[in-house]
């Protein structure tokens, strides 16, 4: 089993090839152009999403087969048709030119894969069975959903704001770090949950920050 190491990337402006235009080539490309990525796929028809995408200025659509060398000024390359001798064409040519790949087919066949992923605001929960069980890495993401609600993204959003408040203000070394660790205590979530702070504004944080 190949080991793999969770990364995150910041993908903004990069060039990323997909070459297929299905179902998993719509859900490898649609995390890459919500991060802002130069986004190419090459296939001679569409799936549904991934015209609308095309349509929409999302990606660059090449409609033709996959070609040596298309890989040449890329940053990111996701081989993802229904035939496992392109994607190994793909992973071939990837590798050449040291182009990260993920190969749908064959996990093996590429360097890295693409997580199930939770998002709740600035939180970022991914989930993988390192290509052993993608449908399984899916269920756990579903599960995840239950205990990270919604509200995370609000948590998180305070918390930030809080936090940059804080690190502005106050300038004695142990009571920034006393209270920017008392922001990690579970009586935020559940205010965050009873909207209690929602009205929470620099005069209310300053407030906090002078009794704390």
């Amino acid at each position: 089993m190949t080991n793999f190491i969770p990364i995150m990337l910041n993908v903004e402006g990069v060039k990323a090839v997909i070459v297929g235009g299905g179902g998993v080539a719509a859900r490898k490309a649609e995390p890459l152009w919500e991060a802002g990525a130069d986004l190419i796929v090459i296939s001679p028809a569409l799936g549904p999403v991934l015209h609308q995408a095309a349509q929409e200025n999302k990606i660059t659509w090449l409609s033709r087969e996959y070609r040596n060398g298309d890989l040449a000024e890329a940053g990111l390359a996701f081989a993802a048709t229904d035939n496992p001798e392109v994607n190994e064409m793909v992973a071939a040519e990837a590798k050449k030119h040291a182009v990260p790949v993920n190969v749908a087919s064959r996990a093996q066949s590429g360097n890295f894969i693409t997580p199930s992923v939770l998002r709740r605001g600035d939180l970022v929960i991914s989930v993988s069975t390192s290509g052993a069980g993608p449908a399984a890495a899916v269920r756990i993401t579903e599960d995840l959903k239950e205990r990270y609600g919604e509200e995370y993204e609000e948590y998180l959003a305070f918390i930030k704001r809080v936090r940059s408040r804080v690190k502005d203000k106050v300038t004695d070394r142990v009571q920034k770090a006393r209270l920017l660790h008392s922001l990690t205590e579970a009586q935020w979530l559940e205010r965050v949950r009873d909207g209690s702070l929602r009205d929470w504004g620099e005069e209310e944080i300053d407030r906090w920050m002078t009794k704390g």
